[in-house]
């Protein structure tokens, strides 16, 4: 995810909202394949020698771990675009209102 301050003119960061709208979605649709990977981990794990549990344990871990930082920076990007959306369009209309 990008860092720093979110702006431009309107139709830039409604474009921007779009783009994350859609990197939404498909970080979205592979919450089943997580659930599918933890699930596996687990049946893996019933069978498996110590050695390889704390392994798995790990990668699930790490799995767990990059999931959430990647829920959480998308969910900040979405406040950020939102923002930026609402001083977009202030500044649009502060324009309008120059040039009527």
């Amino acid at each position: 995810m990008m860092e720093g301050p979110v702006h431009g003119d309107l139709d830039t960061v409604m474009a921007l909202r779009e783009q994350h709208k859609i990197f939404e979605e498909e970080l979205n649709s592979r919450l089943a394949q997580t659930k599918q990977v933890r699930k596996t981990a687990v049946d893996l794990m019933a069978t498996a020698s110590a050695e390889d549990k704390a392994a798995i344990q790990k990668q699930v871990s790490e799995l767990d771990a990059n999931w959430e930082n990647g829920t959480k920076a998308s969910k900040t990007r979405s406040v950020r675009l939102d923002d930026a959306l609402v001083q977009a369009e202030a500044l649009h209309r502060s324009v309008n209102m120059i040039l009527e």
